[in-house]
Parts: structure tokens; sequence; C-alpha cells
């Protein structure tokens, strides 16, 4: 893993080319936008704050076998008590 020094970050493309190095660029290839980049990056940081600020007490996840070709599922009062959040 690169030292990284926020004084070496002058702009936003520096910020997405050290997030590919840390991914392994250039010998991974690394297909991301710096669009992709910074929003992730953004998303995070909600993330992070959503916690530290204590506005979050709890997270929900299920997994759902879908079927090809099927496009209604019934789920049962334990699934349906959630808001499902699709992104």
């Amino acid at each position: 893993m690169a030292k990284l020094e926020v004084r070496q970050l002058k702009t936003t493309a520096d910020l997405c080319r050290w997030v590919r190095t840390e991914l392994g660029h250039p010998v991974v290839k690394v297909e991301l936008t710096d669009e992709q980049i910074i929003n992730n990056i953004l998303s995070s940081l909600n993330l992070f704050l959503r916690y530290a600020s204590g506005q979050s007490t709890e997270d929900a996840y299920y997994t759902l076998m879908l079927k090809g070709g099927q496009a209604e599922y019934e789920l049962n009062e334990r699934y349906s008590r959630h808001y499902f959040i699709w992104w």
C-alpha cells in the first residue's frame, strides 16, 4: 500500500489516480471513471457520517434467490417490515 500524503493530492484527478494505483493499476485493469471513484468516496463519507453522528442504529440485509422470467416475489412478514433500498 502506497503511503498517502494529503499534500500530494492537489486535484480530484490526483485522488482518482491514487485510488486506481491502490486497486492495482497498471498491473490490474481498473475500469472506473473518475466520476465513479468520486461518487463512491462521497457515498462512503455519507455512510461514515451517518454512523459517526449516531443517526444509524440498525442495518438489515437479506438475500433473495431470483429466478429467470419471474418478475414478482412474495415476501413474508420478516422481509416486509423493512424498507428496501435499490442502488
